[in-house]
Formats: structure tokens, C-alpha cells, sequence
């Protein structure tokens, strides 16, 4: 019995002491940046797993991403304005940029402003150029991303993933830019999810050989073109397998949906696509295998739709 009680105390003991005992920390750290003090300096600091917190205020600067599995997070209104912010990459005027390689980042919280210089025009060519910008750039092999929650305005583009795997866009709020959103040069598996984007030229573009992506749940209002657009090129081939499913599409200036000549095999199904200046649905006559499904609209081409 005294050997039956011993043991049944070891073992008291021994969970007491699991319970009371702390579980070491990993190894990681949050970086505070206040207004006036450079978020690139904490980038550079940080290690895999930490996390840099930028706190409200008005930074200009391009921020550089070279470390994979940190998140980079926006608390009260934290402003990033490209105004007077040189070239940071190949002649491209860059908000955050997600370099080739890098996986496992979370962008959040950031008000993202003046990337990219250029004058629309009424009729093509449509725009005049002065200064290529991105408000938030994942570059070539920078995979497995999560940007989400930013607000983008007048940037030359809002969000781009380039050659670019596996991201997550999602909750982003992008107006007055050239383009919102796109994936190209034959990038696979992004999910671009309930964003809302209003008076870009283009609101969401898959191009350039990208395959089995999502687009779902979005709002484009008044892009001066084309709501969304799905195409490719000669060198990646057929933007194909991409999904555009419950998205609402008003007012483009000539289509809502679009799927280019060079588009193959995608699903469209259960959009609203309204008041668009020449067709709210278009299906190119080169394209093939695309299939239209439950959608609202009132024009089309061709009427019926495959």
C-alpha cells in the first residue's frame, strides 16, 4: 500500500509540475518602428519568425524583403508614400517588395501610396508612362505569401505576383492605379479572394501561362477597361485552369470578364457582371475549353455563351 501511495504522489508531483512549469519561447522578436525611424533598418534586423510592427505615421520608403517567414504589420493608420522615393529595383518605383525567393511573408496593415508615375489617356495607346511602380511586388520564386487588410491608391500597379506560387491576396483595398492585381509569367495556385478595387484601368489580371488560380469574391467598380481578364502569351502559352468564381463586376469601361485568345480551360461561374460599356461577359473566338456557368449579365459575346 505505502508503494501504491509513493507512486500515485510521484505522479501528482511530476503533472503539478507540467502544469506549473513554463514551455520555453521560440526564439523570436518584434521589431516596433515609430514615425521618423526607418522600417527597412528592422527589416534588415529581423530573423525568420519575427515580426516587425510599424506603428502610425507617414513613412517614405521602398521597403526590401530578403528573409523568409516574417511579418511585416501595419497598426493605426501607417502610411507608405512612394512621393520622392527613388528606383529600388530595375527602374521600378516599389512600396514593399517580396524578393525572388523568399517564402512564408505576411504583409498587413499598410496604406500604400504613390508608386509609379503615368497620364491616362481617353483612346490608346491609353496611357503615357513617366514611372513603372508596384505598390507591393512578390518577385520571382516567392512563394507561400500572405498580403492582406492594405488599402493601395495611385499606384501604377497595386499587387503584383510575378513567376510567383501559392499566395494568398485577400481583403486588400486598391483604387485609382493602372492595374489592381495580377498574376503573371506562368504563375500557379494564388488565391485572390475578396478584395474590393475601384477606377483602375484593369482591375484583375491572370496572364502570361498563369494556371490554376482563384479569383472569388471580389469587387471591381470602374475599371476603365476591363473588370477581369484572363489571357497568355506565345513564350508561357495558355492561361488555363484558373477559376473566377462569385465575383461582382460593374461599370467597366469596355469588358467586364474577358478571356483573352490565349486562355484555355478556365471556369467562370456565378458572377455579376453589369453595366459595362461594350460587353459584361466576352468569350474570344481563339480561346478554347473556357466554361460559363450561372452567371448575371446582360451582354455577351458570343451570345450564347459556350
Amino acid at each position: 500500500m505505502k508503494k501504491l501511495i509513493s507512486v500515485v504522489m510521484t505522479l501528482a508531483l511530476l503533472l503539478a509540475m507540467a502544469v506549473t512549469t513554463p514551455v520555453a519561447a521560440a526564439n523570436t522578436e518584434i521589431h516596433d518602428v515609430y514615425a521618423g525611424e526607418s522600417i527597412q533598418e528592422a527589416v534588415n534586423a529581423a530573423v525568420s519568425g519575427d515580426t516587425i510592427v510599424v506603428h502610425k505615421g507617414e513613412y517614405h520608403e521602398s521597403i526590401e524583403i530578403t528573409t523568409d517567414n516574417i511579418t511585416l504589420e501595419g497598426v493605426g493608420k501607417v502610411i507608405l508614400d512612394g512621393t520622392d522615393v527613388g528606383p529600388a529595383s530595375q527602374g521600378f518605383w516599389l512600396g514593399i517588395w517580396i524578393t525572388s525567393g523568399v517564402t512564408g511573408v505576411t504583409i498587413t496593415g499598410f496604406d500604400i501610396r504613390n508608386y509609379g508615375i503615368w497620364e491616362e489617356l481617353p483612346s490608346e495607346p491609353f496611357v503615357i508612362i513617366e514611372e513603372l511602380g508596384i505598390g507591393i511586388w512578390l518577385e520571382s520564386g516567392s512563394h507561400h505569401n500572405i498580403v492582406e487588410r492594405n488599402k493601395l491608391s495611385n499606384c501604377f500597379f497595386g499587387i503584383m505576383a510575378s513567376t510567383s506560387d501559392d499566395n494568398i491576396i485577400e481583403g486588400n483595398e486598391i483604387s485609382d492605379g493602372l492595374n489592381g492585381i495580377g498574376v503573371e509569367r506562368a504563375g500557379h495556385r494564388n488565391k485572390v479572394i475578396n478584395n474590393k478595387i475601384t477606377n483602375c484601368l484593369g482591375g484583375i489580371g491572370i496572364d502570361e501561362g498563369s494556371t490554376f488560380n482563384i479569383i472569388e469574391k471580389n469587387k471591381i467598380v470602374k475599371s476603365s477597361i476591363v473588370g477581369i481578364v484572363i489571357d497568355g502569351n506565345v513564350e508561357n502559352g495558355d492561361s488555363s485552369h484558373n477559376k473566377v468564381i462569385d465575383n461582382r463586376v460593374t461599370n467597366s469601361g469596355e469588358r467586364g470578364i474577358w478571356l483573352g485568345a490565349r486562355s484555355s480551360d478556365n471556369l467562370v461561374r456565378e458572377n455579376r457582371v453589369f453595366g459595362s460599356g461594350m460587353y459584361d461577359l466576352y468569350n474570344d473566338d481563339l480561346s478554347t475549353g473556357n466554361i460559363w456557368e450561372e452567371n448575371k449579365y446582360k451582354t455577351s459575346y458570343p451570345d450564347p455563351l459556350p
